[in-house]
């Protein structure tokens, strides 16, 4: 059982520089040695070394200076610093990684390349963020490292503001969420009116019938479209920097909520945006008239319409109602 104190010793003196060790283990051993009775039996050098604890804890109270990457001095404005590195890190990455999937895309069915344009955009914001937290990490070591060889002057202008009133804070997760399918999906939505229109067909038994939308009446809204995608994307990342559902943030959401959902609703109930033949070729393949397909559609457009008005409602409602509450508890 002795030859524990010498380990117990050894495991404490290895993780100290090489020219304190003989002394720590001097020390130490007759530390140890004046605890234990003059005949010590195992349960008392067992005893001994639980009470001098854990050889890492010990090892590091005979440091002079304490060791870690970032030191405390530096450990909040590291961390600080990094989840608003890392934020913008993938926000654009997502929108070079989507970019990138849209340009490159190899597959020919839709389905296939919305999983081709999410993969890429993942898979950039994985690599950037990981390349984010070893820039952010190495220059703080450095940062930190130096200051800490340094007197530590400082001035009362150095002194921070005071913060403002916290409100609702903003979920970073899911908004960070919202953004990649934000992104991905405004991206592949305007490509596919841009690029696949002429895909959009009623195609019976492998002979093409007609195409579904009228290309005048499209084209003029994708300028709209990108307009929205870049107010969204531009939405998601205040609330993403802010964190906290303020005035400020529920007007510029409100307003986007009304815009683009004003866009949505004027595209889908613009006049003779599906070819009439397409009303043509369903009343030829069902039982119905051309006129009871037509009034058919116009019903399911002002059901949407509907549904659209009341999610805005909704969603506009409970935005404020979890700003004003998030003040009213400031």
């Amino acid at each position: 059982m002795k030859q524990y104190i010498e380990r117990y010793i050894y495991a404490v003196t290895k993780r100290l520089p090489e020219s304190s060790r003989d002394e720590v283990k001097e020390e130490l051993k007759a530390h140890i040695h004046d605890m234990l009775p003059k005949d010590p039996k195992d349960e008392d050098i067992e005893k001994v070394l639980k009470t001098l604890g854990n050889p890492r804890k010990l090892a590091n109270n005979y440091q002079d200076e304490a060791s870690y990457v970032i030191s405390p001095l530096y450990y909040h404005d590291y961390i600080n610093t990094l989840k608003l590195v890392l934020i913008i890190i993938f926000s654009v990455q997502v929108v070079l990684g989507t970019i990138d999937g849209i340009i490159h895309l190899e597959s020919n069915n839709f389905f296939e390349q919305v999983f081709e344009v999410f993969g890429s955009a993942l898979g950039h914001a994985w690599s950037g963020l990981f390349a984010g937290f070893a820039w952010v990490t190495l220059i703080f070591w450095i940062i930190d490292y130096n200051m800490r060889k340094k007197p530590q002057d400082w001035s009362i202008k150095d002194l921070p503001e005071l913060p403002q009133k916290k409100t609702t804070k903003i979920s970073r997760a899911s908004t960070m969420v919202e953004l990649v399918f934000h992104v991905v999906f405004s991206a592949l939505f305007i490509a596919l009116f841009l690029n696949y229109l002429d895909d959009l067909v009623i195609d019976i038994d492998g002979v093409f019938v007609t195409e579904i939308f009228n290309q005048a009446k499209v084209l003029p809204f994708i300028p709209y479209f990108i307009g929205s995608a870049i107010f969204g994307l531009i939405v998601i990342l205040v609330k993403l920097y802010v964190g906290h559902w303020r005035y400020q943030v529920a007007i510029l959401y409100t307003a986007y909520e009304i815009f683009s959902s004003s866009i949505i609703i004027l595209f889908i109930r613009t006049n003779g945006l599906i070819k009439s033949s397409v009303f043509d070729t369903i009343a030829n393949y069902t039982d119905f008239t051309f006129d009871q397909v037509l009034n058919g559609f116009n019903s399911g457009v002002n059901v949407i319409t509907g549904i659209i008005i009341i999610v805005l409602v909704l969603e506009i409602t409970f935005t404020w109602i979890k700003t004003i509450k998030g003040y009213k508890k400031a």
